[in-house]
């Protein structure tokens, strides 16, 4: 698969972020250019550019059941991660800084099994693995332990690092 092309003017984001560009597939990635607090807000989803999308793909963050949304602009550049260090807040449209703050050089990335859409922006305070503190009512289930339960979980990847 080709590197995207980007349709939207670039970059989308110069004040917060930087997009590192490589040719080998799957290996871009985002830079924070900005120091933030733990669940500050580091950007919203706007619309424009932000569409809503017919159908689900790579390129695309879910908002909801049956709803997806295309970002059309340089945060597509952010990747997954078990760690993350943002929040995808959907049902608020908002991408809030991960639990360890930002700062300038850090990877921006997002946990796929972690975003605030409407089933999931107040779970329960019990979840068993409540090692990741949600700001606004406590316990909320840690990423890494959605990681560890995707299949091959552990086994090293190919490739290289991105």
């Amino acid at each position: 698969m080709a590197p995207l092309k980007p349709h939207w003017p670039q970059p989308s984001h110069p004040g917060i972020q930087e997009v590192v560009i490589n040719e080998a597939e799957f290996t871009s990635k985002s830079l924070s250019k900005v120091s933030l607090p733990p669940f500050a807000v580091f950007s919203k989803f706007s619309f424009p550019p932000c569409s809503e999308a017919p159908e689900p793909t790579y390129a695309t963050v879910q908002m909801g059941k049956d709803k997806h949304l295309n970002l059309n602009s340089d945060l597509l550049y952010i990747n997954h991660s078990c760690d993350p260090s943002l929040i995808f807040d959907t049902t608020n449209f908002n991408i809030l800084v991960g639990p360890n703050g930002l700062k300038p050089g850090d990877e921006l990335t997002v946990s796929t099994k972690q975003l605030l859409t409407p089933d999931v922006l107040f779970p329960p305070r019990s979840h068993p693995s409540s090692s990741f503190t949600h700001p606004r009512n406590g316990a909320w289930p840690s990423p890494l332990s959605a990681c560890a339960a995707l299949p091959g979980a552990g086994a090293p990847l190919p490739g290289p690092e991105t």
